[in-house]
C-alpha cells in the first residue's frame, strides 16, 4: 500500500484527491485519479482502527459500569457509515493495479 502519488500532490491536489474519493468527483488529472486509487485502502484501514478502539471504549466503560461508555456509540456509527462508504468508494475506483494496466 503505496501512497506515493498522494505525497506527491500539492495541497490543492491533495483537496482534489478527497473531493474524488469521498464526494464521488470525477478527478481532474491522471495524478489525482491514482493518488485518490491510492488513498482508499488507507482511509479503510484507519477506520477499521477507529471503530476498534471505539468498541474497545465501550467495551471497558460499559463493563465497568459507567453509563456514558454509552456515548460511544455516537462516534462508533459515524464511524461505520464512514467505513461503509469508504469501502464502496474504494471499489468504485479499483485498486491501483487495475489503473496502472
Amino acid at each position: 500500500m503505496k501512497l506515493d502519488a498522494y505525497k506527491s500532490c500539492s495541497f490543492s491536489e491533495k483537496r482534489q484527491v478527497l473531493e474524488t474519493f469521498w464526494r464521488s468527483r470525477p478527478a481532474e488529472s491522471t495524478k489525482v485519479a491514482s493518488a485518490a486509487t491510492q488513498y482508499g485502502p488507507w482511509a479503510v484501514a484507519l477506520l477499521i482502527v477507529i471503530m476498534l478502539e471505539l468498541v474497545l471504549l465501550l467495551i471497558a466503560t460499559v463493563s465497568l459500569g459507567y453509563p456514558a461508555g454509552w456515548f460511544a456509540l455516537i462516534p462508533g456509527a459515524l464511524a461505520a457509515f464512514g467505513l461503509v462508504k469508504a469501502v464502496e468508494r474504494s471499489r468504485a475506483l479499483g485498486t491501483p493495479t487495475e489503473q496502472a494496466a
